[in-house]
């Protein structure tokens, strides 16, 4: 019976100490929650596009190593 996850296994990637990996994880969703304010807020509420922010996470979650169940039939951006 599925559950409707799939685990996806992969090449081990290259490890990087774990504190840069935060640091990269916080400014992504750093830059994931901001938004206007002002008069600039009616015409577009996010500061930051979402797709280059979606792609910097997927690119932070291989170089982390992060093999977490995933809903069946998706992916990771870019792969």
């Amino acid at each position: 019976m599925s559950n409707g996850f799939t685990t996806h296994n992969s090449a081990t990637p290259q490890r990087r100490p774990d504190d840069l990996i935060l640091l990269e994880a916080l400014g992504i969703l750093h830059r994931f929650a901001l938004e206007q304010t002002g008069w600039r807020g009616w015409l577009r509420r996010w500061y930051y596009s979402d797709e280059p922010l979606r792609h910097d996470a997927a690119n932070l979650v291989r170089r982390a190593g992060y093999l977490g169940p995933r809903p069946d039939h998706t992916e990771l951006v870019g792969s």
